[in-house]
């Protein structure tokens, strides 16, 4: 299973150190997520990431920046996916000059993951967990027939910890991704806490 790790929302003063950190580590996929920012911050944020790990750099807006930079891809928002031409005019720029790139969305019930386009490479499934329990809305059975029949990989989002890692492969996850679980856990760093991560989904494999 992969690691998907979000940035935290706001800007926090050794952020891009640890994210790097993080980087240097292995992680392979990061979202910044920053709503807040504007295309130049958003920008300089990006610039402060040495340029070998841009290509493991998702971003949530501004997607004109992916033709900027050797991103890895664009996470399309709830917005941007309601303005239909505009994203599947995006979704054909995207295609047609940074073909490699991804392109993913979050998504939250199983009727709805089934009625997306197949030109997603990954969709991120929320929330998943609730108070440390499987979230009673998502049938587990029927996720384990679906999830194998699409298009694309699914991930598993929202109240992942090291503890439930096992279930989330059980049901047939492709992969992961968190942001609370590891920038805003009280035991532990999150370099220190991305590691166990990391080190626990390479006992699964």
């Amino acid at each position: 299973m992969q690691l998907i790790l979000f940035t935290s929302n706001d800007k926090f003063r050794s952020e891009i150190y640890i994210v790097i950190k993080m980087l240097e580590s292995g992680l392979q996929t990061l979202h910044i997520k920053k709503p807040n920012f504007s295309r130049k911050q958003l920008s300089s944020y990006i610039n402060q990431i040495p340029e070998k790990f841009h290509n493991r750099l998702v971003i949530h807006s501004h997607y004109s920046l992916l033709f900027k930079y050797n991103l890895k891809g664009i996470h399309l928002s709830r917005d941007i996916r309601r303005k239909t031409n505009y994203r599947n005019f995006l979704v054909f720029l995207v295609r047609r000059i940074k073909r490699q790139s991804i392109i993913s969305c979050s998504c939250h019930s199983i009727e709805k993951l089934i009625d997306l386009p197949k030109f997603y490479s990954y969709v991120l499934l929320s929330p998943m967990f609730k108070n440390g329990e499987l979230n009673s809305d998502f049938n587990i059975s029927t996720l384990e027939n679906v999830i194998p029949q699409l298009d694309f990989n699914v991930y598993a989002s929202s109240g992942i910890s090291l503890s439930n890692l096992e279930i989330i492969q059980n049901i047939g996850f492709k992969g992961l991704a968190t942001m609370g679980s590891i920038w805003f856990n009280d035991e532990k760093q999150p370099i220190a806490h991305f590691k166990d991560f990391n080190n626990k989904l390479t006992s699964l494999s």
